[in-house]
C-alpha cells in the first residue's frame, strides 16, 4: 500500500495548477490542494502539515522564494521540502540568478508529469 502525500500547489496560473493537480491525482499517491496566493500558504501549512510544497517562483502578491523563506523561518515547517516551478529556467536544476535557497528543485515550467513526480519523490526520499 502506498502512502498518500499532501502536496499543495501554489501558483497564480490556475490552469497550470489544475492540470498539475489532475495529473498528480491520477498517479494516485498525492492529495493536492491549489492556492493562487503566496501569502496564504504558511498558515494553512501549520494546520495541515504538507509533505512537500510546490511553489511558482513568480506570483504577484508574494513570490515563491519569499514564501519558502517564511516556511524555512518557521521551526514547525522548516523540514517541509519545497519544489519551485519557474518559467525562468530551460533545464532541470538550472537556477535563475537570485534563487539561492539550497536543496530546492527547480523544474522548468510547465514541467512534464514525469519530471514533477520524480522531483517530489526525490525530495521525499
Amino acid at each position: 500500500m502506498s502512502i498518500t502525500r499532501r502536496v499543495p500547489i501554489v501558483a497564480d496560473d490556475q490552469e497550470l495548477a489544475s492540470v498539475l493537480r489532475g495529473a498528480l491525482e491520477v498517479v494516485g499517491r498525492f492529495n493536492v490542494r491549489i492556492s493562487n496566493r503566496g501569502r496564504g500558504t504558511v498558515e494553512p501549512a501549520r494546520t495541515v502539515k504538507p509533505d512537500v510544497i510546490v511553489l511558482d517562483v513568480a506570483m504577484p502578491d508574494m513570490d515563491g522564494t519569499a514564501v519558502a523563506e517564511s516556511i524555512n523561518d518557521d521551526e514547525r515547517l522548516a523540514d517541509i521540502p519545497t519544489i519551485f516551478l519557474t518559467g525562468l529556467v530551460t533545464a532541470r536544476g538550472s537556477r535563475p540568478q537570485g534563487l539561492d535557497i539550497p536543496g530546492k528543485e527547480v523544474p522548468a515550467k510547465p514541467p512534464s508529469m514525469g519530471t514533477l513526480v520524480q522531483s517530489i519523490e526525490e525530495v521525499l526520499a
